[in-house]
């Protein structure tokens, strides 16, 4: 019988179709039918510990967990009879006999599985009056996260997530019997790279927010799905909103994305969206060198007429941009200014992206991040993903340690992917392309025994400022010559977005060649600096804080004319002669493409402070005052162009 044979199964009275071997709590939810939990959770493996889930199934003489029992043909399992439900009350019961009864101070009120549960499913009282187990309060185990262990009921959650899904076993169960408790060991902070996540996934208010402590009531928020902005992964998040203020980020399941998880830049990185230091109005400099607020009239009029001098304009976009402001970017310099100097990297300066043609007739990959868990084999030449794309690591672990594929890693130093890698090949620096020609050639080095189909090859930039296209051509051959796929991860989440626009300066929009080769940032500062170029426009660009060589950045910006939209006073921010407001990810709608090129929607969910605008508007804006009216009024209309395109 193979895994993928459909059985009948009968639920509460319904038969339906069912993949053989899956758990039964699955195939009963998307039945609509819900049976309560507490330990169980979907992105991790079943323990069967809390007991919750028990239900009555035909044949067996005892009643099983559903969280822990396959579906097999014509089983027949009731949730509802009164040996289910009474042990389900049973189970509260004893689960409230230590949790103390604070749900009005408590950040989880509102959306509580316990308390949600013990209304629909318990007892409705307790026949317990001893004392409850008593432990000091609101414990802080890092400065993100509160612990309270007198409201944990030892789901173990937390502790799975840390062991099984990110790898850092920094909380545990300690003690033994009455007074077992989740704490950190020897008083060592919750020092983990994903640690919110075990608030998401708590069942009850054990594990708090630091930064939301207190701050609202669920039903107090506004809520809107969007996309995190930070990395290209691309993980989906729904942005709580209260009284105007981006006060919670949470994950939003994506199987093809992020599963269930989310790294800590991404959950509590947002308060800078309601900084107090937000640009608000268009500044313009004065005579005396001062900024001063200006209306967009005549901030516009001013940056026109600096603008309009062709191919004496360089153009510099930052990496977190959406899709749209990307496009827009590429049309207004290519086609309205007229140069051909544009590009998107700073970070990852001197990325030879356009290389990836040469494999899949894309600048990107055409492996998906899902092909992981497929793969045979997994090769990765690039920096450390832990640091760079956090989840895109807990991909990678969870597809070699609980999906058998084989990682080998090609890197000059030590890096997190080495703990569970198949074979390590240390090189020299910039002797990565050295170490993947021995593979392509089969030079008898032990790991390429290992290389088998299906093969998905990883490249990231991992060294600004150095030229990595013999790595990346390198990684490329590899995958050709074994029949592999490419992941290629560049370091934003808008990046992927700009290069598929044609912020490139060899590529204009869906990977045309450019009709003029353009200068990519290093010469586009360095042309600055020497007099080539007579201005910059910089938009959601700090060359002053994220180019390699700042002293270059410094002396460009010194040199022309500076253009700038920013949300916030950077050090590009302070050497600029216009400076535009730009509206932040969470007070806008539109798209990120992610490293594996997925198109994924941001909403709306609060109003940009004063004068804010979204980049693509003010690329609008700008080519109205050059002469070209693009009619875009909204985000749909910007797409109509594109596809247009």
């Amino acid at each position: 019988m193979s895994e993928k044979e459909m059985v009948d199964v009968t639920i509460n009275g319904r038969t339906v179709k069912a993949e053989q071997g899956r758990i039964l709590i699955d195939v009963a939810e998307e039945m609509g039918v819900f049976v309560p939990r507490f330990c169980y959770h979907p992105g991790m493996k079943s323990v069967a510990v809390c007991r919750m889930c028990l239900v009555e199934i035909e044949g067996q003489n005892k009643l099983l967990p559903s969280c822990a029992t396959p579906v097999t043909d014509g089983m027949v399992a009731n949730t509802v009879t009164d040996e289910a439900v009474d042990a389900q009350k049973q189970m509260l019961e004893f689960l409230l006999i230590n949790h103390p009864l604070d749900c009005p101070i408590c950040d989880r009120g509102g959306e509580c599985p316990l308390q949600d549960q013990t209304y629909r499913h318990g007892p409705g009282s307790s026949r317990y009056i001893e004392p409850k187990r008593s432990f000091e309060k609101a414990l802080d185990i890092s400065d993100l996260i509160v612990l309270d262990r007198e409201r944990c009921v030892l789901c173990w959650r937390c502790v799975r997530f840390s062991d099984e899904i990110a790898g850092d076993q920094f909380i545990q169960l300690v003690d033994r019997g009455p007074g077992t408790q989740i704490l950190t060991f020897n008083d060592e902070p919750f020092d983990s790279y994903f640690s919110g996540n075990t608030i998401q996934i708590c069942p009850v208010g054990a594990l708090t927010s630091k930064p939301y402590r207190f701050v609202s009531r669920p039903w107090d928020l506004e809520s809107a799905p969007s996309v995190c902005a930070y990395c290209s992964v691309g993980c989906p998040l729904t942005n709580d909103v209260r009284s105007g203020q981006l006060v919670r980020t949470q994950a939003l399941p994506n199987e093809n994305v992020n599963d269930f998880w989310t790294c800590d830049k991404g959950r509590f990185g947002y308060h800078y969206v309601s900084s107090e230091d937000r640009l608000v109005t268009p500044l313009l400099r004065n005579e005396d060198g001062d900024f001063e607020p200006t209306g967009w009239g005549r901030a516009l009029y001013k940056a026109v007429t600096e603008l309009g001098r062709g191919d004496r304009v360089g153009v510099i976009a930052g990496g977190h941009l959406t899709t749209e402001d990307a496009y827009a970017i590429g049309r207004l310099a290519k086609r309205t200014i007229g140069t051909p100097h544009v590009d998107s990297r700073l970070q990852d300066e001197g990325a030879p992206y356009d290389l990836a043609l040469e494999s899949g007739g894309v600048a990107g990959s055409t492996a998906t991040i899902n092909d992981l868990e497929a793969a045979t084999t997994i090769v990765w030449a690039g920096g450390d993903p832990k640091e760079t794309l956090p989840v895109l690591y807990l991909r990678l672990r969870g597809a070699v340690l609980d999906h058998g594929s084989k990682l080998i890693v090609v890197s000059p130093r030590r890096i997190s992917l080495d703990g569970f890698a198949s074979h390590v090949i240390r090189c020299d620096p910039g002797g990565e392309a050295q170490a993947l020609a021995a593979l392509v050639a089969d030079s008898g080095h032990p790991a390429s025994e290992h290389i088998g189909a299906p093969l998905v090859v990883c490249w990231g930039p991992s060294s600004p400022g150095r030229d990595q296209s013999d790595v990346f051509r390198t990684a490329i051959d590899l995958a050709q010559a074994k029949g592999g796929s490419l992941l290629v991860c560049p370091p934003h989440a808008g990046s992927q977005g700009l290069i598929d626009m044609g912020v490139y300066p060899t590529l204009d929009a869906g990977y045309k060649v450019a009709a003029r080769r353009g200068m990519d940032t290093r010469a586009i500062l360095e042309a600055a600096a020497s007099g080539e170029l007579d201005t910059l426009l910089l938009v959601g660009a700090d060359p002053m804080a994220d180019f390699p060589d700042a002293r270059l950045a410094a002396r460009a910006l010194e040199s022309v004319f500076v253009i700038v939209v920013e949300l916030l006073p950077t050090q590009t921010v302070a050497r600029a002669d216009i400076v535009f407001p730009s509206v932040a990810y969470a007070e806008r709608e539109g798209t990120f493409t992610n490293l594996e090129r997925r198109l994924q929607k941001l909403e709306a969910a609060m109003a940009p402070p004063g004068a804010a605008t979204e980049p693509w508007e003010i690329c609008a804006r700008l080519a109205r005052g050059l002469g070209e009216e693009w009619g875009w009024s909204d985000f749909s209309s910007v797409w109509e162009d594109i596809r247009r395109d």
